[in-house]
């Protein structure tokens, strides 16, 4: 019974942090959700930065560089994503 007792703080409750602790989980799990978003689901919808391969498409477009370019530029960024 007395670790009970000082468990409770004789009767008095609980500390005056202890709403915290549910706030404290509720902030890292909408932190792991906005980060999975963020990497697998607004990448694909151009909300972030476009992937290599997309900046490279549009070099070529834009005439900034040649086919042959486009192409080994192409085949470097493909041969290094699969290490």
């Amino acid at each position: 019974m007395t670790m009970l007792t000082t468990m409770w703080h004789d009767g008095a409750g609980f500390h005056w942090w202890f709403p915290l602790i549910p706030l404290a989980w509720f902030v890292v799990f909408w932190l792991f959700v906005w980060f999975v978003a963020r990497r697998f689901w607004w990448r694909g919808q151009g909300r972030w930065q476009s992937s290599a391969e997309d900046a490279l498409g549009k070099r070529y477009v834009d005439g900034e560089i040649d086919e042959q370019e486009y192409r080994a530029r192409l085949a470097v960024l493909r041969e290094t994503r699969g290490r």
